[in-house]
């Protein structure tokens, strides 16, 4: 099996905490807030969270990045997630936004009913190790939402530039997640259109002379192709091919 090519920048870990993609980040939390709010909101219905939830359910988001996914989560859903990150620029970021932050999933103070996490498995070397950490932090029966970037020939300059060590197989993703203990409940694509755009991507480059992936593009891709591409996900594309993939599972009890 051919696998994904190492990054050049660093993998975070405890050892080497800080993220090497910050500016990619900010990129993509000014470019992508529609994209983003969607995200949140479809990992909220597949988990089964509505906003009509009462308030004191405990929600954890691992690998929270700034909290800009936290943030809108409490503005769309009516509750706050926690969070874990270890970024230390990234976590005064989070607690400014009023938010709780923890450094280490495997010695939080509680156990949570929901996990989520967006775009962070990718990055970690030993992703087996962190989901068995995952299953550890839920309580009993507890779901966990997972969004990760997908199909490995896509791997690209930018995958490179924020530190990803490899993309996702949808098989290899489910059998993951359930050798951690998870009983998967249902395992998808996402993004129909940013597949394609991802293949665009590899071919010219990132932040190439096309400079795509520049906050610019990013707001145009936000605004004028991701609306498309989520109809079209909504019709169904989503069980063929997509940029990413969206997996939910519970802890077996």
């Amino acid at each position: 099996m051919k696998r994904n090519r190492k990054p050049l920048q660093h993998v975070q870990s405890k050892e080497h905490v800080e993220y090497s993609g910050h500016q990619e980040l900010k990129a993509t939390e000014e470019g992508l807030i529609g994209y983003s709010t969607d995200i949140v909101r479809n990992l909220a219905k597949k988990m089964g969270i509505r906003k009509s939830e009462r308030r004191d359910i405990s929600i954890l988001e691992f690998g929270a990045g700034s909290g800009f996914l936290a943030d809108i989560w409490r503005n769309e859903l009516g509750t706050t997630p926690d969070c874990c990150e270890i970024d230390p620029l990234l976590i005064t970021e989070i607690k400014s936004r009023g938010l709780v932050c923890y450094t280490d999933i495997g010695t939080l103070p509680k156990k949570y009913e929901y996990i989520y996490t967006s775009n962070v498995l990718e990055h970690i070397e030993d992703d087996e190790r962190v989901l068995k950490d995952l299953y550890q932090a839920l309580t009993s029966s507890g779901t966990i939402g997972i969004y990760v970037p997908a199909f490995p020939f896509l791997f690209s300059g930018m995958d490179v530039a924020v530190g990803h060590v490899r993309r996702y197989r949808r098989k290899e993703l489910i059998s993951k997640v359930q050798r951690a203990g998870f009983e998967v409940k249902s395992c998808h694509y996402a993004d129909f259109i940013g597949y394609f755009a991802s293949i665009a991507l590899k071919i010219v480059g990132f932040k190439g002379r096309t400079n795509l992936g520049s906050t610019g593009s990013l707001k145009f891709y936000d605004s004028w192709v991701y609306p498309l591409s989520r109809v079209l996900d909504n019709a169904g594309f989503k069980y063929l091919v997509g940029k990413n993939l969206i997996l939910i599972a519970r802890k077996k009890t």
